[in-house]
Formats: C-alpha cells, sequence, structure tokens
C-alpha cells in the first residue's frame, strides 16, 4: 500500500507524530516530511497543530474516511488472493445469531477444524443488525443467522439457507383445553419474550389478535435461552421460539406447540462479503451447515 497512506493513517490514530513514526518503523523526521507532502498534494492542512500532539481538521478528516477504505479493500485483496493461491487463511471470524450458536455452530467449528487445522476460527455471538456493518469493515468475515432485508447489500453475498418458523413453548398444560392451545388457555401464563431470536411484543400481538384479544404483557425479556427455558420449564410461563428449538424444550419436560398459523417466520442464511465469497473455507462452511440444517437440530 502506498506510504502515504500508512502514514496519514498512523498519524490520525495516533495524534502523535513520534509514536505515529514508531508504529510504522518510519524515521519522525521522514514521517514529518511525508506529511507535508501530503498536504501539499491535497492543498490543503490536514492537521491541526496542538501543544501537545495534533488533530484533523475538517480537509483531514474527509481524507481519513478514504483512507481507511483503501487501508482496508488493500488488506482484504491480499487475504483475498492468498487464499485463492493457498486455499488457507491465517483467520475465519463468524458471527452468528443465538439459534444456529447453539444449534448447529459446534459442530460446524470442529468439522471445520479437521478441514482447515492451519486456520483459526472464531465465533462471536449473538448476532445482530450491527454484524452486516461489521462483516462491511472486515471485522467479520462470515454472518450466520437472520437474514434482514434492508441490511442487504451489493457488497455482501448472502446464500439463504431456510426458513425458521416458531411454536409456542410452555412448562405446565394443566388447565390447557385446546391442543394446540388458543390465546384464551395461556391468558394466565406470564410471558418472556426471548429478544434475540425474535420481536416477543409483534408475535405475541399477531397470536393473540388472531383470537380477537389484546395480548398480556411481557413478565421478562432475556436474549439467554436456558434462563428462558428454565422459568418455562418451573411454571407457568410461555415463550415463542424457532420450531428448531423443540428437542432441547422436550428434554427440559417442557411442551412445544407448533402452531398452524405461523406466530412468526424469518429466513435464515450465510452471509461473507463478495471479496470472499469463493474462500475455500467458507464455500466449506455454507455446506457444512446446509448438511445440519437438512439433518434438523437434535443434539
Amino acid at each position: 500500500m502506498d506510504r502515504s497512506i500508512r502514514a496519514f493513517i498512523a498519524i490520525a490514530k495516533h495524534g502523535n507524530v513520534t509514536v505515529a513514526a514508531r508504529d510504522i518503523g518510519m524515521a519522525q523526521s521522514s514521517l514529518t516530511k511525508k506529511l507535508r507532502q501530503i498536504e501539499i498534494e491535497f492543498g490543503a492542512p490536514l492537521f491541526e497543530r496542538l501543544p501537545r500532539g495534533m488533530r484533523l481538521t475538517n480537509y483531514g478528516q474527509a481524507l481519513y474516511r478514504y483512507a481507511i477504505e483503501i487501508d482496508r479493500s488493500y488488506s482484504q485483496a491480499k487475504e483475498e488472493i492468498v487464499a485463492i493461491r493457498t486455499g488457507q487463511i491465517d483467520l475465519l471470524r463468524i458471527g452468528t445469531g443465538p439459534s444456529f450458536s447453539l444449534l448447529y455452530m459446534s459442530r460446524v467449528l470442529d468439522q471445520l477444524r479437521s478441514e482447515f487445522p492451519k486456520t483459526r476460527l472464531i465465533l462471536s455471538s449473538p448476532a445482530n443488525s450491527a454484524y452486516n456493518a461489521r462483516l462491511l469493515a472486515g471485522d467479520l468475515d462470515v454472518v450466520v443467522g437472520r437474514i434482514e432485508a434492508e441490511h442487504l447489500s451489493e457488497k455482501i453475498t448472502t446464500t439463504r439457507l431456510a426458513t425458521f418458523e416458531h411454536c409456542l413453548v410452555i412448562g405446565d398444560t394443566k388447565g390447557i383445553a385446546h391442543d394446540p392451545p388458543t390465546a384464551a388457555d395461556l391468558l394466565d401464563f406470564a410471558w418472556i419474550g426471548y429478544s434475540e431470536s425474535i420481536e416477543p411484543d409483534a408475535a405475541l400481538t399477531n397470536f393473540f389478535h388472531a383470537y380477537g384479544l389484546e395480548p398480556p404483557p411481557l413478565a421478562v425479556s432475556t436474549s439467554s435461552f436456558n434462563t428462558a427455558l428454565q422459568l418455562v420449564a418451573a411454571g407457568k410461563y410461555a415463550m415463542i421460539v424457532p420450531n428448531q428449538f423443540q428437542p432441547i424444550v422436550e428434554a427440559s419436560g417442557a411442551v412445544a406447540y407448533p402452531i398452524k398459523t405461523p406466530l412468526h417466520a424469518y429466513e435464515v442464511g450465510v452471509s461473507v462479503r463478495s471479496s470472499t465469497v469463493r474462500y475455500p473455507i467458507v464455500k466449506r462452511l455454507t455446506e457444512i451447515l446446509k448438511i445440519e440444517l437438512a439433518r434438523g437440530s437434535k443434539l
């Protein structure tokens, strides 16, 4: 990458020429000269000189946005070429939603590790909408989970794997008059919002409105499936979770009721930067997930 870009980014990052020079392995005098050349080239002062350090001017802030993008693209290009040439990358960073993390990812990581032993695997969970920005920024290489239409980008390639529908989960079935339960059967239950999986307020509202009833308020909201399931199994709690959780629900002693009219549904898949879609390990991750989804969620 052009040394001028590296020099400019280093000074902007540290706000100090001495520290920046040490960071990029350049003599301080050479870095100072390089900065003068950059400012002459752009015809504007890029830094405000302060008694202690430097900070970007408005001109410098404008250049910094482009410089970071150039630096990021250069690093990703190097990584892609190495991956194509050798079939390996040093590090694969995966962001995933709670359902995939709990049901599938341990087996996926184990299989990838056996096939790509030189690649270090890092898994972050739960995934959320910010993960797409991190994907574009190069902080993540793969995002596995819910596909949000508003988060799609021409720079992101998404492979759709399945549609997740949801079911009712309750622990205490005494007094339930219908199978599957109606909204009237569940008015006295305390509802748990498994908030990282779905929008529980909307799902509950749709369910109760289908029976002409107003939904009860959420009693508990949590992103921990284990905590939610323990509450449900212990008493008169209810929640809505993906159908893929049914084996885990049944093992806990709670009961899962699939609903004829889906409470909630969304598409799930694998999203990667378009520049990394040809990585062998990314292709293999997608293939393994397809196999796991076809097998079902039984652990």
